[in-house]
């Protein structure tokens, strides 16, 4: 196991090759551990790295997380640990890699449910859905029930209280939706990711706009829910500048 001669993080000494170092660990774990993107690996102490650190000890079911990495302690065993291979408090657990058989049959999946829901009405605007009244916007619900008939939990805890995420949510980068991460600038979409962006004004009745990508025709493209039924727009989210992807990275 690598060491440090101090702690880094919350509180901690900070020495700059050492943050340098742990930012470095952090980033080889991300897709693993939901943390929201990559982080910057300049060796300046930050929130930013506090909150990567505190992340990735609740991922790995550390108890009490303290967003501090000690020498010779647990997070920097496990930091120090291949992704693929970590260590959850009391038994050794083999993750499955991102882009392994598994999660790229629950991405297929994800899509193949999602097109098959095209032209339906069961989301409209007009119609009562679960939960969801009449005359109400379900974008969002319509992206949490594709994905739950796909075997996958997307709920968030708010206050105690596990609930869908909002069109919003899925948008803003900070918002930790577990299981999922937020997709980088310079990466591709693919089939099975979420996409949404935010809209102002809305208050309770709309907060922005949330869909899935799919293949239509061979063509990458999206499909979502919209006042009157469930379909496709071209470049409906390639035209938004603050337009979020997620992609499903495994239980």
């Amino acid at each position: 196991m690598a060491n440090i001669s101090a702690s880094v993080g919350n509180g901690g000494a900070n020495k700059t090759n050492e943050v340098k170092f742990i930012q470095h660990l952090i980033n080889l774990h991300f897709s693993r551990t939901r943390i929201l993107s990559p982080i910057s690996e300049d060796g300046i102490p930050s929130q930013e790295l506090n909150k990567a650190i505190r992340i990735f000890q609740f991922s790995m079911g550390i108890k009490s997380p303290d967003s501090l990495v000690s020498p010779g302690g647990r997070t920097l065993q496990l930091l120090s640990t291949k992704p693929e291979n970590y260590r959850l408090e009391g038994k050794t657990i083999k993750g499955y890699k991102e882009d392994g058989t598994y999660n790229r049959k629950k991405r297929a999946l994800i899509e193949k449910i999602a097109i098959s829901h095209n032209a339906s009405k069961l989301w409209a605007y007009s119609t009562k859905k679960d939960n969801f009244p009449a005359n109400s916007n379900k974008c969002n619900k319509f992206v949490y029930d594709v994905l739950q008939e796909a075997g996958i939990d997307a709920r968030i805890s708010i206050h105690g209280q596990r609930r869908a995420p909002l069109a919003a949510e899925w948008a803003d980068r900070n918002t930790e939706i577990q299981n999922w991460r937020v997709i980088s600038a310079p990466e591709s979409r693919q089939a099975g990711d979420v996409a949404a962006y935010s809209l102002p004004g809305g208050g309770t009745s709309f907060s922005g706009h949330t869909g899935f990508i799919v293949h239509i025709a061979g063509v990458l493209s999206n499909i979502s829910a919209h006042d009157d039924a469930v379909y496709p727009i071209p470049n409906q989210f390639e035209f938004e500048t603050k337009v979020a992807y997620r992609r499903y990275i495994g239980d």
